[in-house]
């Protein structure tokens, strides 16, 4: 695994947008994916989404247009990142290999010829990278989650969001209100000088991938356990179409493997956060037992 950097060193928390260039993202070469020796567990947690795939994958007024400057981007990057596992063409027919998997993509624009086993385009391409994918469109004054392909939910349900702005998106995340007011500037930013990486994390008693809440896939607390769940997020701009391409790849750390001054850091970052901020990150039930935990 590419260990990414660790965002609570400062010993603050902080629901801010934190945006950082591309440059600073943590992966060699400025990738926006990161393959790693998981790549086959993570799939396999998409294969078992798909049996409920409306739970996980959403679209609303996702014009084709967008989907096809998305998924080419996806494409693209793949191909340059990991030439060893991925080939991509362009033509008449546009053709992504997998050589880690056997698949094998062709479309035209945005139409794969024929679906198989995918529903549409953005659906094929998600089920070729870890990160979970989404896709904001930004129109004529408006904005809107368009696309969202989210196999690694952390207890929030998709549903909720597709079709919604940024303020209706954001608004259950405590302490949001700057980031909110200023939120049409930023997306544009983000649209016209892009990428940028951002990171979230939080503490869970297990590292199980899906916690839809409605899902079977919650998993059960390991006992004495705690485990740091990051994300690595990148908000990629899709000039052309007036949109942002967005990544989150999920991370586990056991706490067991934090040194002292990580340990000390996270102790720290954890008694910063609001009574609200530990109720919304699930931390609220277990918080004392960690800072003892984490302080012997």
């Amino acid at each position: 695994m590419n260990s990414p950097p660790l965002p609570f060193l400062s010993g603050i928390y902080s629901t801010g947008p934190g945006l950082v260039p591309l440059s600073k993202n943590g992966l060699p070469d400025n990738r926006v994916f990161d393959i790693d020796d998981n790549y086959k567990a993570y799939l396999e947690n998409k294969s078992e989404c798909r049996n409920h795939l409306t739970k996980h994958f959403c679209t609303e007024n996702f014009h084709p247009a967008t989907e096809a400057a998305a998924c080419g981007y996806v494409a693209k990057e793949l191909a340059r990142s990991y030439p060893q596992i991925f080939t991509y063409t362009e033509g008449a027919t546009q053709v992504l290999e997998n050589k880690s998997t056997g698949d094998v993509l062709r479309w035209n624009g945005n139409t794969l010829p024929s679906r198989g086993k995918y529903m549409s385009l953005f659906d094929a391409i998600s089920n070729q990278v870890q990160e979970d994918l989404a896709v904001f469109q930004v129109e004529d004054g408006s904005d809107w989650l368009a696309a969202i392909h989210l196999c690694s939910p952390n207890h929030w349900d998709p549903r909720d969001k597709i079709g919604r702005p940024f303020p209706e998106i954001h608004s259950p995340v405590p302490a949001m209100e700057r980031t909110v007011s200023q939120y049409k500037p930023m997306l544009q930013s983000v649209i016209a000088k892009g990428p940028f990486a951002r990171y979230a994390w939080g503490i869970d008693r297990d590292n199980k991938l899906n916690h839809h809440p409605h899902g079977p896939n919650e998993g059960t607390a390991a006992s004495g356990k705690y485990f740091i769940r990051m994300e690595r997020q990148h908000l990629v701009g899709l000039l052309e179409v007036n949109a942002f391409l967005f990544t989150i790849r999920t991370y586990f750390i056991d706490v067991d493997s934090l040194n002292r001054e990580e340990r000390a850091a996270l102790a720290s970052a954890v008694k910063s956060m609001t009574q609200a901020s530990l109720k919304y990150k699930r931390m609220d039930g277990y918080v004392d037992r960690l800072v003892d935990k984490l302080s012997s």
